[in-house]
């Protein structure tokens, strides 16, 4: 009987003791599962203060297309010093060109500017994963309106995606905790120029390389700049995500933000350009100014 009362105070006294201990270490546990939870799941924090509208504002008779992409979750740095000579083989396979970098904060930020102002090509790499990029898109008219080719936006943002796709963002960047990192994308097109009495002027349309969405009401402006909420679906990617998934998802909330209707077989021949398969058939008549 002794010794079962000696057995049970023993187990009493452990208890107590991991209660107290327990109850000592409430404080420090509750702050780290905080902590946790701030910094290990997605918070999509990191292009928060996106430049995207300031990127894309006008400098010349050019458009241009920004991209910024970077992890979902904040990050003070990632495993490994930014490297010139990787992020230069990169871009120069992404934008087939690529002088030396104008900037360098050694292994923290490297950024590549060049070309006229009013047609300038602007990259820029941090070292806590994020890139930037802004790229010059050639605009047409016709009878007097300016016109943005969607293919012309699309070919750098498609050569972007397909690098990512296969490793180039993670050769630069090095891989997170996890055996792919996720990624959040925010794309925008210009839809505003400068004419040749340097005053702003709206883009009047896309055209397309294939069949037309449905139509968009006539006195509604382009918008290509579409809300976060609209590229949710841009959120979290896999560095390893499906290019085509990318480029569809950007395409469909630029369109729908900007009036158009059944925009899937525009998408597709789109896609099928850029990607270097033929369109579904030929780009209908221009419609004429409303």
């Amino acid at each position: 009987m002794l010794h079962f009362f000696g057995g049970l105070w023993k187990e009493l006294a452990s208890l107590a003791s991991l209660v107290v201990i327990l109850t000592f270490l409430k404080k420090p546990l509750g702050r780290a599962v905080r902590w946790l939870r701030a910094n290990l799941r997605p918070d999509h924090t990191t292009l928060q203060g996106s430049h995207t509208r300031q990127e894309l504002n006008a400098r010349g008779p050019q458009g241009f297309i920004h991209v910024a992409i970077a992890p979902s979750w904040r990050l003070r740095r990632l495993e490994r010093p930014l490297n010139t000579k990787v992020v230069h083989t990169w871009l120069t396979g992404v934008l087939a060109e690529a002088p030396a970098p104008d900037h360098r904060d050694p292994g923290e930020l490297i950024r590549y500017r060049f070309g006229p102002m009013e047609n300038e090509t602007l990259v820029w790499a941090y070292r806590r994963g994020r890139l930037d990029l802004t790229i010059p898109v050639a605009i047409a008219e016709d009878e007097g309106r300016r016109l943005l080719p969607l293919e012309n936006a699309v070919r750098p943002l498609w050569r972007l995606a397909r690098s990512v796709e296969e490793g180039g963002y993670e050769a630069m960047f090095g891989r997170g905790l996890r055996r792919r990192r996720r990624l959040d994308w925010r794309i925008g097109v210009s839809t505003f120029v400068l004419d040749a009495n340097q005053c702003l002027v709206a883009i009047d349309d896309f055209t397309f390389p294939g069949r037309r969405p449905g139509p968009k009401p006539g006195a509604m402006r382009l918008n290509g700049v579409p809300s976060e909420s609209t590229l949710r679906g841009l959120e979290s990617l896999p560095s390893s995500a499906d290019a085509r998934r990318i480029v569809r998802t950007a395409l469909g909330a630029i369109l729908t933000a900007s009036g158009y209707e059944e925009c899937g077989p525009a998408i597709d021949d789109t896609l099928d350009v850029v990607a270097g398969q033929p369109a579904a058939e030929p780009a209908a008549e221009l419609e004429p100014a409303p």
